[in-house]
């Protein structure tokens, strides 16, 4: 199948940190700051945000018959599969990122000497919003979920934008690109997609109506892993579709009203 980025997921980093009286390990206090923030990210961690099923009908809907017939009965009857659409997609991380604004752990540092109470504790937790999820109510979410007025939640500085806004998947501009992705890699689905991580598509919201992802290059399971990895790459023989459709998609879009439909296909 063929996805086409229609928005993407917000950011938001925030620095979660507990002080308290340091000490000698030998004569510990009830709890220390290492025992409170630990408290506050397990409580954080098993509250995720929730899962927003319906999201994902515009992708089951562009894949159609790309798709198994059980998931397409499902998704033409999300009130009667919810639940068990839920229990089956929230397994798959990537199915579950698409569904919901994810809360990952992923910086932590408290004390310093083996003998020592430290008098602070802090974490970093990296959220990705889902659209129609924003900066403030996640911060509440995670206010809300840790209950402790010992814990400090704050955004971390350069570290936070707002999801990005959903572009039409009904006009000129979509169906054209639509058209030639079609053209160029033999007749896929095409469907539209939220993407997870982040683009520098948010410089362009202010001067652009419309903005679409796509990266022209036939993927499969080996490819897993390998974008910011080691020995990071894409086939030579990919290369030549992703300049025919580039030059494709420039022709058509160069056209007086983009009339893809009547396009000859000079390869």
């Amino acid at each position: 199948m063929a996805l086409i980025g229609v928005s993407e997921k917000g950011y938001l980093t925030v620095e979660i940190s507990v002080n308290s009286a340091p000490g000698h390990s030998s004569t510990p206090p009830p709890q220390t700051a290492i025992g409170i923030l630990a408290r506050a990210l397990a409580r954080l961690e098993a509250r995720p945000l929730p899962v927003h099923l319906r999201r994902l009908r515009p992708l089951y809907h562009g894949i159609g018959r790309g798709a198994p017939i059980y998931l397409q009965v499902a998704f033409a009857n999300v009130w009667l599969f919810g639940p068990l659409l839920k229990r089956w997609l929230v397994s798959n991380p990537e199915m579950n990122a698409s569904m919901r604004t994810t809360t990952a752990l992923t910086i932590i540092n408290g004390g310093v000497e083996d003998n020592t109470i430290p008098a602070e504790a802090r974490a970093i937790v990296n959220f990705r919003l889902l659209p129609g999820d924003t900066i403030a109510e996640v911060l509440w979410h995670a206010k809300k979920s840790i209950k402790d007025e010992r814990v400090k939640i704050k955004p971390v500085e350069g570290k936070y934008n707002e999801a990005l806004p959903t572009s039409s998947t009904s006009g000129q501009t979509y169906n054209s690109l639509k058209h030639v992705v079609r053209q160029v890699f033999d007749n896929p689905p095409v469907a539209p997609f939220v993407m997870l991580g982040g683009t520098d598509c948010q410089h362009f919201i202010q001067i652009c109506d419309d903005i679409y992802r796509f990266t022209s290059l036939e993927m499969d399971e080996s490819f897993r892993g390998l974008e910011h990895g080691i020995d990071e790459r894409i086939p030579v023989e990919g290369m030549g579709k992703m300049v025919k459709f580039y030059a494709q998609l420039m022709k058509v879009w160069g056209m007086k009203g983009m009339e893809f439909g009547k396009e000859k296909n000079n390869n």
